[in-house]
């Protein structure tokens, strides 16, 4: 039950701090933005034969499995998303077919780090705000909150960020409630 309590605390006071910052600042909606990122395995074609009701199931790894892409999705309070970015571990040059105009990034592991958050804010975030007073909501990850990325982020005093507590990504990170499975689900039927 205390833990029950808690949560709600953290909800209330996360709802408390958007509607204190959207009255002080009055945000337009374009300017309330969310971001998140999906990994994108390659390995879907996965079947497992073994007998019904058996506790460990072995796999044999055909080297599919660091295969994937983590697409980094923005969306604003409009519900506009803006272009993605895609973070793969190889560089590669893709410069046609799609529609959306994508950005590309590389590193080691295809994951979020602070340097693919700082071409986020230099690339995608700072030419769409335009000067204009923004929100930020993220979930608290190490490259969202690095000490090289905060420091960008206060050069911009046009931008405030907020930050979903610890453990509910799930109920409070709006790409995660709305988009993100509907996106992979999309992409698996493809």
């Amino acid at each position: 039950m205390l833990e029950l309590e808690n949560i709600k605390k953290k909800i209330t006071s996360f709802h408390q701090t958007l509607k204190f910052l959207r009255q002080k600042f009055n945000y337009h909606d374009v300017n309330i933005i969310n971001m998140d990122e999906t990994a994108i395995f390659f390995d879907y074609n996965i079947h497992t034969v073994e007998k019904k009701g058996t506790k460990f199931v072995t796999r044999a790894q055909v080297g599919d499995e660091k295969r994937k892409i983590t697409c980094v999705i923005t969306v604003t309070g409009r519900g506009t998303i803006l272009r993605p970015l895609i973070i793969h571990n190889k560089e590669i040059l893709i410069s046609e077919g799609f529609s959306t105009n994508p950005i590309f990034v590389w590193t080691k592991n295809s994951w979020m780090d602070t340097d693919v958050m700082l071409v986020w804010l230099k690339k995608m975030l700072l030419p769409h705000i335009k000067r204009k007073s923004t929100l930020l909501i993220f979930y608290k990850f190490r490259a969202h909150v690095s000490k090289k990325f905060e420091d960008e982020l206060l050069r911009h005093d046009n931008i405030d960020l907020v930050l979903i507590p610890g453990g509910l990504t799930d109920l409070l990170q709006p790409l995660d409630v709305s988009l993100n499975k509907a996106f992979k689900t999309l992409i698996r039927a493809e």
